[in-house]
């Protein structure tokens, strides 16, 4: 009840993605011509691709993980950020594929996690899947850097920082195609119906099968990637701050 009433009252408001500043617009009411949109960056010198194509175990103290796996790296949150649908595809693409893969899940329980662990117990390839729990933010770059592909099922995600880590890593995404992901992502992923595992699971076939494409998608997301910088973002917030307070 407050913070849309405080944000009508604003001078100016910042918005990390198109996406949320139509949310703002349509849902809050806040006037268009005080929203302006600032895309977060990436920090290149922590997140770049790092050699590891010939390891078959990434150790990340606690953790030791033995490749080829898929990331998905979110807090645990069913409905919102769709790890149900993200098993139901897993097994659909093992089944399909017959490839190694394993599935890590990265990220602390949240609402109703034990319905996502649960449908993770049901899989027929439950011991192919894999929770972290809180997963240490200085160790990111590593665990990226041994993921054969990043895959991001949310349902809502107001920028999409998930896929941007990735791609600057040089791994693959493939994501839905929702929210404010098509405008993190651009032409670099590979999208799916966040509602629909099949089509899902047909990415990451498509992904662990075709080699070349998988190439191509590593190198524009890296392209992807070198569109976003936290220096651009921080001068233009600076200017925005700026411009408002008339100094």
């Amino acid at each position: 009840m407050v913070l849309p009433n405080a944000l009508r009252r604003l001078d100016r408001v910042i918005a990390v993605s198109g996406w949320v500043k139509q949310e703002l617009i349509n849902i809050v009411k806040v006037r268009e011509s005080i929203i302006e949109v600032v895309p977060n960056g990436i920090d290149h010198a922590v997140f770049y691709p790092r050699p590891c194509n010939e390891k078959t175990v990434i150790l990340i103290q606690p953790f030791s993980f033995r490749r080829p796996y898929m990331l998905c790296i979110s807090r645990i949150e069913h409905p919102v950020k769709n790890h149900i649908r993200l098993i139901q595809a897993f097994n659909l693409f093992k089944e399909q594929s017959k490839c190694p893969h394993r599935l890590i899940l990265a990220g602390f329980d949240d609402h109703q996690a034990e319905k996502v662990k649960e449908a993770a117990a049901d899989s027929p390839f439950r011991n192919d899947i894999f929770f972290t729990g809180h997963f240490p933010a200085k160790s990111l770059p590593e665990l990226y850097a041994g993921a054969d592909m990043v895959v991001i099922p949310s349902l809502y995600e107001g920028f999409g920082m998930g896929a941007l880590e990735a791609m600057a890593s040089g791994i693959p995404v493939i994501c839905a195609r929702a929210a404010s992901l098509p405008e993190t992502a651009g032409t670099a992923a590979l999208y799916f119906d966040p509602y629909d595992p099949e089509d899902m699971a047909a990415r990451m076939v498509t992904l662990g099968t075709n080699r070349e494409l998988y190439q191509k998608c590593s190198r524009l997301g890296l392209e992807q990637a070198a569109n976003f910088s936290w220096d651009i973002c921080a001068k233009r917030t600076l200017a925005i701050i700026q411009e408002t307070t008339g100094k």
